[in-house]
Parts: C-alpha cells; sequence; structure tokens
C-alpha cells in the first residue's frame, strides 16, 4: 500500500499544475502531510523531477507554514544539499514563509551569502533577502547588518533585486 506522501509524490510528478496542488493542498486541511516523509521522497526522486516537488514544498510552507516550521532542519538540509537553482529558489521561498526558530544565525549568514552573490539567479535572492528579514524581525541586532547589504544592491542592474531592497530597505526602518 502506497503512502498518502508517496501518493502525492506520485501525482505531482505526473501533474504539477496548479489545480493538483490546490486540490492537495485543500485534502491537506484535513489530514496533514508527514513533512519527513515528503522530505524524503524529494531527495529519493528523479532528479529532473526534484523541483516539481520542491515548488509544492514551498506552496505548502505559505498555506501551512506551522506545519513546516516544525521540521526546518530538514528544509535547510534539503537546501544545503547542493540543490540546482531552480530547487534553491523553492526553498528559499519555503524558508521566507516559515518562523525560523531553530539554525537562526547559520540559515542568516548564508542568506547573506546569496543576497550579494552574482550566481545566483534573482529568484534565489530575493527570497533569501526576504528570508534574513523575517530573521532580522526576531534578532533586531542584524538589522544593520541587513540594511547595510540591502543598500549595496539598489542600483543593482537587475529591477528585480532593485524592488526588492528598496521594499525592505523599507519595511527594516520600521523594525
Amino acid at each position: 500500500m502506497m503512502s498518502q506522501e508517496n501518493e502525492i509524490i506520485q501525482s505531482l510528478i505526473d501533474n504539477r499544475n496548479r489545480e493538483n496542488v490546490e486540490r492537495i493542498l485543500a485534502s491537506a486541511k484535513l489530514v496533514p502531510i508527514n513533512i519527513p516523509q515528503f522530505i524524503g521522497g524529494i531527495a529519493a526522486a528523479e532528479k529532473a523531477k526534484q523541483w516539481h516537488l520542491t515548488w509544492f514544498l514551498s506552496s505548502y510552507a505559505e498555506v501551512y507554514p506551522e506545519r513546516v516550521t516544525k521540521h526546518i532542519e530538514l528544509v535547510w538540509h534539503l537546501l544545503s544539499s547542493h540543490t540546482p537553482m531552480g530547487m534553491q529558489r523553492d526553498i528559499w521561498r519555503t524558508l521566507s514563509f516559515i518562523s525560523i526558530t531553530k539554525l537562526e544565525g547559520e540559515i542568516y549568514d548564508k542568506a547573506i551569502q546569496v543576497i550579494v552573490s552574482e550566481e545566483k539567479t534573482i529568484a534565489v535572492r530575493a527570497h533569501a533577502m526576504l528570508t534574513a528579514f523575517n530573521i532580522c524581525k526576531e534578532y533586531i541586532e542584524l538589522k544593520r547588518e541587513l540594511a547595510l547589504v540591502l543598500q549595496g544592491l539598489v542600483n543593482h542592474d537587475s529591477k528585480g533585486i532593485q524592488a526588492r531592497s528598496k521594499n525592505l530597505l523599507k519595511a527594516l526602518d520600521k523594525l
């Protein structure tokens, strides 16, 4: 017999469209997804299909952040395991939705490295910015450091990086 998580994984691999994701998210309202088992399924999936699953994980975290927060170590390990850029985007997006209650220093430091890295995509960097900002809400002493990093990006070539930097700088001023 196939577990709920394995059925979800197979469903997402077969059909990753928004309607299928919405259907799975709605059913998860009553029967929560076992995050450790789901993340284990991501690691076991065919490399070319893993990003389908991390995309869903970020959608799940957006709707049910408290369920994913409990398993932050697993999410972090998934990001730390040399994942492709598309998966990095999804995992940083996941981190931007959840409350960072463990590994705050390690995640914040890595977020700062990603933010300033020209090797990362704009989306990865933008989600890392939001994750670092969310950590600053809890650790106000980091506010100045993040502001300095973001000020250095206000005149960046990418309009997306410029806009996210400016918006987060304004939000930092309100903390």
